[in-house]
This record gives C-alpha cells, sequence and structure tokens, in this order.
C-alpha cells in the first residue's frame, strides 16, 4: 500500500536535499471485476445455496437468447476452428453464471467464450414453484465463417492474465475445476 511506504531523505553530497520523486504505476482490477464491468452484472458470484445437478432439475433449461461466440480477428485465415466445453450455472433469474473451461483451450478463445455464455439467457430455473440454481453444460463451437454470423458488437473481454496480483481463482487454474467440484458458498 502506498501509505505504508517510507522514504528516507533525500542527501546531495551529504546534505539533505530535496528530490523530486516519478514512481510509474500500472493498477489492475482483478479479472472478475473487469468482467462484471463489462457486463454491468456479476458474472462469477459466491452461491447463496447449492446449484442443483442437471439430475436433480425436474424441469429442462430453456433458452430465451443464445449468444454465439465470435472468431477472433486475430485468428483470421489461419483455418483455426474447435470446440470448447463450457460449465455453468443458470441463475434464478435465467443468467448464467461461474462459467468454467474444463479443458484447456486456445487462449484467443477464452474471451469470446466468456462473452458468449455470459450474454446467453434462460428462462428462469424452477422446482416445485420455487426458483434454483442450476448446473449446465454446453459445447461452443468455433469456426471462421461464424465470425459475421455472431454480430452482436465489439465488447472487449479482459485477457484472464490481467495483472500481476492475479489470484488462482481469476485466471486459467480457477477455471479448469469443474462445477460440480464447487460447494455452495465457493467462488469457482
Amino acid at each position: 500500500m502506498v501509505s505504508q511506504w517510507q522514504f528516507e531523505p533525500g542527501v546531495r553530497d551529504g546534505v539533505p536535499s530535496e528530490f523530486k520523486v516519478n514512481v510509474p504505476f500500472q493498477f489492475y482490477a482483478p479479472f472478475d471485476q473487469q468482467v462484471k464491468a463489462v457486463f454491468k452484472r456479476k458474472v462469477f458470484l459466491i452461491l447463496p445455496e447449492p446449484a442443483l445437478a442437471p439430475k436433480e432439475f425436474s424441469g429442462k433449461l430453456k433458452v430465451k437468447k443464445e449468444a454465439k461466440p465470435e472468431f477472433s480477428p486475430s485468428l483470421a485465415g489461419s483455418k483455426i476452428d474447435g470446440k470448447i466445453k463450457v460449465d455453468f450455472v443458470v441463475a434464478p433469474a435465467g443468467t448464467t453464471v461461474n462459467p468454467v473451461f474444463p479443458e484447456e483451450l486456445r487462449p484467443e478463445f477464452i474471451g469470446p467464450a466468456l462473452r458468449a455464455i455470459a450474454l446467453t439467457t434462460y428462462a428462469p430455473p424452477l422446482q416445485n414453484g420455487k426458483p434454483v440454481y442450476v448446473q449446465a453444460t454446453t459445447t461452443l463451437r468455433f469456426m471462421e465463417e461464424a465470425r459475421e454470423e455472431a454480430g452482436g458488437g465489439d465488447r472487449r473481454i479482459p485477457s484472464p492474465t490481467c495483472g500481476p496480483r492475479e489470484t488462482a481463482r481469476t485466471g486459467p487454474a480457477h477455471w479448469t475445476k469443474t462445477t460440480r467440484e464447487a460447494r455452495a458458498g465457493e467462488i469457482i
């Protein structure tokens, strides 16, 4: 913390002297806060109750609005495509939270995959008339020709390696933990 810094008096030729000090800084908000700023809502959160496994949920999740992943312009002409499995939780309001990538993926796919999941909405899941959290999994397909179909603006997702103070829960190690391994009250 800056408030805890201590400086020794400046000395020139053994005499105390005044010096102007310039210290450059680069501050980074934690990754989950950067994502919150982009989507104007929490995407990573602590669940107040355990999410139901798909087998425990008596209904069927219904997609209201599906967002397709955008193909990264940095891969244009590369003929690289891929499929990405994403585990996430559908919240009682129908929003998606706590996306997890259980398999390793190309760094160029992380932002667009996160964007696609965060912008997808579902009909609010109800179990016995009560709103519930439900675990879900989907597979996103990345293809160069899909870039034009995706449309939907130019929201930039921060890089998961966004700063020197990155913690295990905000980086790729965090994303490899599956939703099934998470417990209620745990940030995944």
